[in-house]
């Protein structure tokens, strides 16, 4: 995988299991996507907005869970690109907690135009990023 980004749960996102509610981990992952676009050198502030911009929305979502996760733990979550179409690619997300693996999944995203939300090509720049992220879809 090429990026970490790391969370530290709060008690609010614990169910009365004493777990992280299942609904969370998307948010967890949406956040780690966004610092892995930071590390690819785009602001999302500006990348997502502007209107010669790049935005996506999620088309595809699936998750595993491996075990529990409770308050207070850091989560390291690892995001690597698993897959990158025309109009659409694939990340892939590991969820962590001291080197134990928690939850995983792989997201599909599609391209849009900024504000606008009609369907585009991944554009140059963010397309060649991407790439230098991509591990095996097998892996």
């Amino acid at each position: 995988m090429s990026f970490t980004h790391s969370i530290r749960v709060r008690y609010a996102e614990c169910d009365q299991q004493g777990v992280v509610f299942h609904g969370h981990w998307l948010g967890y992952f949406d956040d780690a996507c966004t610092r892995f676009f930071a590390s690819l050198g785009f602001d999302a502030k500006e990348l997502f907005t502007s209107p010669d911009g790049f935005d996506m929305m999620i088309v595809g979502a699936e998750l595993r869970w491996h075990g529990p996760v409770g308050f207070d733990d850091t989560v390291a979550i690892e995001v690597a690109c698993a897959r990158i179409g025309t109009a659409s690619f694939a990340l892939r997300y590991e969820a962590s907690v001291e080197g134990r693996a928690v939850c995983d999944g792989l997201v599909t995203y599609v391209s849009v135009a900024p504000g606008e939300k009609r369907s585009q090509p991944i554009p140059d720049d963010v397309r060649a990023a991407l790439a230098s992220a991509q591990v095996s879809e097998n892996a």
